[in-house]
């Protein structure tokens, strides 16, 4: 019980503390960058392989899971 009462207490902290800059880490950056490409991409693509060109829409949703892929490289890596 002991514990149990321990972890929740470290829990409860962990939460209310906020991550200083350097905590985040060095690519905090650019994965904000990509993940906002990757938001912008999927939206344009849904809209266009939806309405105008299956062609065109899926190329950019392919484009935005590349990107993606490379965020998340990224934070495996930090």
């Amino acid at each position: 019980m002991e514990n149990e009462k321990e972890f929740q207490e470290r829990r409860e902290r962990h939460k209310m503390e906020r991550m200083s800059y350097s905590e985040r880490g060095r690519f905090f950056l650019i994965r904000n960058i990509l993940n906002t490409i990757f938001i912008i991409l999927t939206a344009v693509g849904c809209g266009l392989f939806y309405w105008k060109s299956h062609d065109i829409g899926g190329m950019l949703l392919i484009s935005a899971v590349v990107i993606k892929l490379a965020e998340c490289v990224l934070r495996i890596i930090k």
